[in-house]
């Protein structure tokens, strides 16, 4: 009975460097790195086709914060402050949190990104870039 204690605290002494040389859940992970990708390239798009909007009367935006009619300033500065905001509230998430909360935000906003991007373009509105700043 004795020996199976003295196995347990080998086998956890031993094994230790290699829990340590594995990613901890608060670290930043390769998917971590393409759901942010994924979020910063959905706010991308939106931006663009929110941009789209400012140049045309007959185009309301249906963001709140923005208003029916922004200015391209507005716009800029909106999905500037927006992606910071995500993406810092995602690494607070992953070193706060269990993993899979991060995600879920990460997630989550790539959902609306991407439920925006679509309404965008049943409207008629396209993905460009190019457009002056």
């Amino acid at each position: 009975m004795r020996t199976r204690p003295i196995a347990l605290t080998i086998a956890l002494i031993f094994s230790a460097p290699l829990r340590s040389a594995e990613p901890s859940s608060r670290d930043w992970t390769r998917t971590d790195t393409i759901l942010a990708s994924v979020y910063v390239a959905a706010q991308v798009a939106d931006w663009s086709q929110t941009r789209q909007i400012c140049r045309y009367p007959n185009l309301h935006e249906s963001n709140p914060f923005l208003g029916d009619h922004p200015s391209a300033g507005a716009i800029n500065r909106h999905f500037l402050k927006t992606t910071i905001l995500g993406l810092s509230i995602a690494y607070l998430l992953k070193k706060t949190c269990p993993a899979w909360v991060s995600r879920a935000w990460l997630a989550a906003n790539i959902g609306i990104e991407i439920d925006c991007i679509a309404t965008n373009y049943r409207n008629g509105i396209k993905i460009q870039f190019g457009v002056t700043f």
